[in-house]
């Protein structure tokens, strides 16, 4: 590997551990957990060629649907359902991290990747407002699991409309090929303050941060609560992003018409 080359790998391992740019992208789970998690398995298994970002993508996949079959048919099995959560919440940050390091970035791969996750979700919030609903004897939890999933993938829906409203970043050098520019910078923040920021945003349960809820909460036995905490939390989430996100595309309109 030449000098070049090194440097850019260099760089595309920087670009996939750092904080992102964004705030509202700083996720707990993903910062502290997930994205370190899978910065040591880059190391480990970039190298083997069979191990692609989409069979990444796909093997989260089934282990979120692992998961559901047994919080369905075993709920007692507790630790196995925690392990395969785990899995999937590691997966979902290891696929795209795998991608860029690669530079193996594709529409299709973020295609499964976002198919996959409403898909997930749907299912995952189905069978959670089932297990409350059987223990209740009511139907209200599958309207409480239905709310919240709508919220969830409602706020993931006008992040990206709008989003795709930015103008594009320009590559500052074109001697730096466009898929290894930093999409994080430099991050200058006292640790103790990242620290304070993600833990607060915590609170507001995002996608990442729904797995750690829903291992800690299912591992105690509270699987009703943790239904009310992840339905709540997203409908809350997604009306503050709903106004946030609209407001943005007014700003958008502004700055074009000035």
């Amino acid at each position: 590997m030449g000098p070049v080359a090194a440097d850019e790998r260099a760089a595309r391992y920087r670009s996939v551990i750092r904080l992102p740019r964004e705030l509202e992208d700083w996720e707990f789970t993903s910062v502290l957990i997930s994205r370190p998690v899978g910065f040591l398995l880059l190391h480990a298994l970039e190298r083997f060629s069979f191990v692609t970002p989409n069979r990444v993508t796909v093997a989260g996949f089934l282990s979120f649907l692992g998961a559901m079959a047994l919080l369905h048919f075993a709920p007692q099995a507790v630790w196995g359902i925690a392990a395969l959560l785990f899995c999937r919440l590691i997966c979902d940050d290891f696929d795209g991290m795998l991608a860029r390091v690669r530079g193996a970035s594709s529409h299709f791969g973020s295609y499964l990747d976002k198919i996959t996750d409403v898909i997930g979700f749907f299912a995952f919030f189905t069978v959670l407002g089932l297990r409350a609903a059987d223990d209740a004897g009511a139907v209200w939890p599958l309207v409480l699991a239905s709310g919240g999933v709508t919220a969830l993938v409602t706020t993931g829906y006008v992040k990206w409309v709008v989003r795709g409203m930015e103008p594009p970043v320009p590559v500052v050098s074109p001697a730096v090929p466009a898929s290894v520019v930093d999409p994080g910078g430099p991050v200058t923040h006292h640790p103790l303050k990242v620290f304070l920021i993600l833990l607060v945003r915590l609170f507001g349960v995002n996608e990442c941060d729904i797995f750690l809820f829903s291992i800690v909460m299912i591992l105690l036995g509270l699987t009703t609560p943790l239904l009310w905490v992840l339905a709540v939390s997203q409908v809350g989430l997604c009306l503050a992003m709903i106004g946030k996100r609209g407001w943005r595309a007014l700003q958008f309109d502004r700055a074009r018409r000035s």
